[in-house]
């Protein structure tokens, strides 16, 4: 288990950005800035926040953020090429049953890169896909 989540009910509750405030030693709106990099943070500050960040495993709400186009009906699938036809075939698979429920399919392509891979799941974590 992550440090500072906690778990009821079987489920890992997702870090907030009170969490992260907690954890950091500094307020909401810090950490907001920190995110948002719209004001200046001193550099102490912007490392302390971003190490709660991923100690706790904490992850921007798309939602909380009013981004648009991001739904709760979103799939994700990460493959490692588009081009292989055995990839391509699960990805077509994958995209046709989304269309059929009318969710929005995102494909990643991840290159036989684990680093993109993981900033795929990220991203995908971050769309609540």
């Amino acid at each position: 288990m992550r440090r500072g989540t906690q778990v009821t009910a079987g489920e890992q509750r997702r870090a907030t950005i009170r969490d992260v405030a907690r954890q950091a030693g500094v307020s909401t709106a810090t950490v907001s800035r920190v995110l948002n990099q719209n004001y200046p943070v001193a550099e102490s500050t912007r490392e302390r926040v971003e190490t709660a960040m991923r100690e706790l495993g904490y992850v921007v709400n798309a939602h909380a953020r009013a981004l648009a186009g991001v739904s709760a009906r979103t799939v994700g699938i990460i493959v490692n090429e588009i081009v292989d036809p055995f990839f391509a075939f699960i990805a077509r698979g994958v995209e046709r049953e989304a269309a059929r429920t009318g969710r929005l399919c995102l494909v990643c392509c991840a290159q036989s890169d684990p680093r993109r891979e993981l900033a795929f799941v990220d991203l995908l974590h971050e769309q609540r896909a």
